[in-house]
């Protein structure tokens, strides 16, 4: 039988745009809260910080940045200013998601550590 949380909250498939909370990949202790923005299969890229799936770009009036500034994919800084606001086209694996964080310039995110396995979502 369903369970009463299952009767609360109907199971529907994760689309673009959802509010993923999950374990965390590095630390399975901790959940993260993060924005589905591209599902199993699909091709995520970001240029000057500008999110494209399947090379059209996302609205996301949700998002916001706190930095003005954009860096460059220049191999001369370090990775993490890199990864924040460029990043190669990647496909995201089956069973996975490509999430990310509201404040993009503050979010530890998919940009970092991946797609998150469909199994690492919580429970509630």
């Amino acid at each position: 039988g369903a369970s009463p949380l299952e009767r609360l909250l109907p199971y529907r498939p994760v689309r673009r745009g959802d509010v993923l909370v999950f374990k965390f990949p590095e630390d399975p202790r901790r959940d993260f809260i993060k924005r589905t923005v591209a599902l199993p299969g699909e091709t995520v890229e970001i240029r000057d910080k500008v999110i494209s799936v399947e090379g059209v770009r996302l609205d996301e009036p949700e998002v916001y940045h706190s930095d003005d500034r954009v860096w460059p994919d220049d191999p001369a800084l370090p990775d993490s200013y890199r990864r924040r606001d460029q990043a190669h086209p990647f496909t995201v694996p089956p069973a996975s998601y490509f999430a990310l964080g509201d404040n993009r310039d503050n979010s530890y995110d998919s940009r970092f550590w991946g797609a998150v396995p469909a199994a690492n979502p919580t429970d509630g």
